[in-house]
């Protein structure tokens, strides 16, 4: 007897890794459960803990290719800047699987699709320009080495009582893209285009998606583009603007040293002077507006000219949130940011379990009953639960 083909929807951003499995509502209805997990990985292996034994430790590290640790840990002081490390960083290929394990999956045989930018000026994405036609191809070189990222990297847990996922098939799709797949395709498989033309912006960490996808899921090459702006950029601008009024704290400040003490600040407008905690939501809406204000600059170069044929301009990724005051001086937004960060890992799983090669190897409800049957899903802290 083989084991049960779960398929898994894996979206590694440069703040949050988000990952999407079927499962059931209270009344037995199919539904997708999501997870998400920041991205803070560190070099090196787990801290010390006095009197505390490996098998008892909640920290999440691995030995890498037989010669380097690496830690996952949420608020690390010293997390690596995944985007600077590229597409298939082992530190990519960490978080991924700290994921799987958090969702709890460790063991499990998955059919994984995992997704890369959509057109990216330095080549890191999923499509490319080819230099002697002028058109757009796919990066076939990168997109194996994406998929094969989670299969084929040499990944040994440092706790005993934590186990690889085995990921027996892995895909590679292209972000907003899947984001549409989700919005059309139900959780049966049914696919429902309602539009002619739909635009997107995909805001993340480090980069936006902006672009049009009409029916048939064509993709209209003239308007997509992968800008380096995202939420982290947020944390440039706020740091600018913290050490101008705060000088004295420009190495705590310093996003390159201390990613997640801004990111920190970002979403609680605070940070502690001392004893005294100082309130500086006025500079965090200042930083949140500039970045907004480029973002929307930038999709109104892309998108002004089709502005006529659209139905409407989806929102989706964790920016949609951050920046969803800033974002109706775009025509026809749809700002349903209910489960929007979700967007891309929902629509991973629906290409794996209906439109992938995978697809006649998997029964939904024994994927499902593998792992919410007699397998309690453990998710610590590190992973915050959610449903789509």
């Amino acid at each position: 007897m083989t084991d049960t083909l779960i398929p898994v929807g894996l979206d590694v951003g440069n703040s949050y890794t988000k990952l999407a499995l079927w499962g059931r509502d209270e009344s037995g209805q199919r539904q997708i459960m999501c997870y998400k997990l920041a991205s803070h990985v560190r070099s090196g292996g787990p801290n010390m803990r006095m009197g505390l034994p490996a098998a008892e430790s909640q920290e999440y590290s691995f030995l890498v290719r037989g010669k380097e640790y690496y830690t996952v840990e949420k608020g690390c002081s010293d997390s690596i800047d995944l985007f600077s490390r590229g597409a298939t960083s082992d530190a990519i290929a960490v978080l991924g699987h700290a994921m799987l394990m958090l969702a709890g999956l460790g063991g499990r045989s998955l059919a994984l699709a995992t997704n890369l930018p959509l057109v990216h000026e330095r080549g890191i994405s999923y499509f490319k320009l080819n230099q002697q036609t002028g058109l757009f191809e796919q990066n076939h070189e990168l997109i194996a080495k994406r998929a094969g990222l989670f299969q084929q990297v040499p990944i040994q847990p440092h706790n005993p009582n934590h186990q690889l996922a085995n990921v027996t098939h892995a895909s590679c799709f292209a972000e907003m893209f899947s984001a549409y797949v989700n919005a059309v395709c139900d959780n049966e498989g049914q696919v429902d285009e309602k539009h002619n033309a739909v635009g997107y912006l995909d805001i993340g960490g480090g980069t936006t998606e902006i672009g049009i996808i009409k029916k048939h899921f064509q993709l209209d090459p003239s308007t997509a583009k992968t800008i380096p702006l995202g939420v982290l950029n947020v944390n440039d601008e706020l740091y600018r603007l913290l050490v101008r009024q705060y000088p004295t704290y420009v190495d705590y400040f310093d996003p390159k040293r201390h990613r997640s003490v801004l990111s920190d600040i970002v979403e609680t407008k605070r940070f502690w002077n001392g004893a005294e905690q100082v309130d500086v939501s006025d500079l965090v809406a200042e930083a949140v507006a500039r970045v907004a204000r480029d973002i929307v600059d930038e999709a109104t170069k892309r998108l002004k000219h089709n502005f006529g044929q659209l139905n409407e301009i989806k929102i989706v990724g964790g920016g949609a949130y951050v920046f969803k005051d800033h974002l109706e001086a775009l025509p026809y937004v749809n700002q349903d940011t209910s489960q929007v960060e979700f967007e891309n890992a929902c629509g991973l799983l629906k290409i794996m379990t209906f439109m992938s090669d995978q697809a006649q190897h998997i029964n939904i409800d024994q994927a499902i009953d593998a792992v919410f049957g007699p397998v309690t899903t453990d998710v610590t802290d590190v992973a915050e639960p959610a449903t789509a």
